[in-house]
């Protein structure tokens, strides 16, 4: 009650998530996500759930990694997916409004300074409402996730 619905901003911690919600003291909340190499690659976060209605939107994942030297500047280290939900489901998969939508791959070279949070937008569009998750995947590297923040811009 008294939230927003769908939630505009959400900390990735609080999501079904899969690494470790460490304190961070740069981090929204003072807590982020924390994924090491010993974590398993795929997807970390998914959430959550909601219905959006159809417009164009611009979503913000934030991120950081501890130091730029331990990367290879073409080495993928996250990415955000936006997902209708129920692409998920056999029998609605194949239906060209359910396919996955637009992936933001986070390369360690987008990152400019080590051990602060940036932030990584891109935009989507929705041709009708649709029930959305946003997926966070891992690639074995270190990384902290901190939020996702969504904003339809014809607002």
């Amino acid at each position: 009650a008294g939230l927003d619905d769908p939630p505009l901003f959400f900390e990735m911690e609080e999501l079904f998530h899969t690494g470790n919600a460490f304190e961070h003291t740069s981090a929204s909340g003072g807590r982020a996500l924390r994924l090491t190499g010993s974590d398993p690659p795929g997807i970390a976060t998914r959430g959550p759930y909601r219905l959006f209605d159809k417009g164009e939107y611009e979503v913000v994942l934030t991120a950081a990694i501890n130091r730029l030297e331990h990367y290879d500047t073409e080495s993928p280290v996250t990415s955000l997916t936006v997902r209708n939900h129920l692409d998920q489901f056999a029998d609605e998969a194949d239906l060209e409004e359910n396919v996955i939508m637009p992936e933001k791959v986070v390369k360690a070279g987008d990152f400019t300074m080590g051990g602060v949070f940036q932030s990584f937008p891109f935009r989507f569009r929705l041709k009708r409402p649709t029930f959305l998750s946003f997926n966070v995947r891992h690639f074995a590297q270190t990384a902290y996730l901190d939020t996702v923040r969504i904003r339809n811009v014809e607002r």
